[in-house]
């Protein structure tokens, strides 16, 4: 296992996947014991004329010869800043500073993780936040549901009428209108006279012709808006009658086939018309 953590970023990486900004508060104070030698006495050469003579043990009293004490090691504890942690399948080392002065130290070499524990079940917490599927509930589903039927209403529609284009629809209004008052007999507006002229239809046969054609073309539009209106009607229907969990995917299917089945009828009533 690879492990970096670096502490002032908030970062832990684990075999190449990363989270920033966690917490490592926890291990970003550390300490460091730094130990000095005591040097221990050496004996002194002392003139014999300087030793007081030694005076007689009072009885009762025992000599015990003992060996001499080596001193035990001077101790210092430092306290540090992690800065960041390198670490390779089973060995890795520290990078820090001395707290107080902030100059950095030699890197510190460590055989196990222990101590950055903190540091890792930060870095779980976010992997399984980042990995872990939501969870949804009935009314999430459902709002799901009903957005994909809208979305699958706009298709079927668009499909029904041969994927017109936004201009082409913008003029559908303005054709019926005009239509009308060709076989009424009304009086044409400057702008309808315009178009119809501009179009080749001088006569009024011509015009009839047209006027008819927008009207059985506007019939057809309409009667599949209401098709496709059925579609998603029902399927909406469908989707608040789901209860279960289960339930969804038969939802789902007979939806599909609904659409499906509209545009096959819709597709084959066109061809008998042709």
């Amino acid at each position: 296992m690879r492990v970096t953590i670096i502490v002032e970023d908030g970062l832990v990486a684990v075999d190449g996947v990363a989270y920033r900004g966690l917490d490592l508060s926890t291990v970003a104070a550390g300490r460091r014991e730094l130990v000095a030698d005591v040097p221990v006495p050496q004996p002194v050469a002392v003139e014999a004329e300087a030793l007081a003579p030694v005076e007689a043990v009072p009885e009762g009293v025992d000599l015990v010869d003992t060996a001499p004490v080596e001193p035990a090691p001077l101790v210092t504890v430092l306290a540090t800043r992690v800065h960041a942690v390198q670490w390779f399948e089973s060995a890795g080392h520290v990078e820090e500073y001395d707290a107080a002065t902030g100059e950095a130290l030699p890197n510190r070499s460590i055989a196990s993780l222990d101590e950055f524990r903190p540091a890792l079940d930060a870095w779980d917490a976010a992997h399984k936040a980042a990995t872990t599927p939501p969870t949804l509930t009935m009314a999430d589903i459902r709002a799901k549901g009903l957005a994909e039927v809208d979305q699958m209403h706009q298709a079927t529609l668009l499909r029904l009428t041969g994927n017109p284009t936004d201009a082409e629809r913008n003029t559908w209004a303005g054709k019926v209108e005009l239509a009308k008052a060709v076989l009424a007999g009304a009086e044409l507006r400057v702008d309808q006279e315009a178009f119809l002229m501009a179009r080749g239809l001088d006569t009024p046969a011509k015009r009839k012709a047209y006027a008819d054609e927008v009207m059985a073309n506007s019939a057809r539009y309409w009667t599949l808006v209401g098709m496709a209106d059925k579609v998603r009607s029902e399927a909406r229907a469908r989707i608040m009658a789901v209860q279960t969990m289960s339930g969804w995917a038969a939802c789902g299917a007979a939806n599909r086939a609904a659409a499906a089945a509209a545009i096959a009828e819709a597709m084959a009533g066109q061809a008998g018309g042709a």
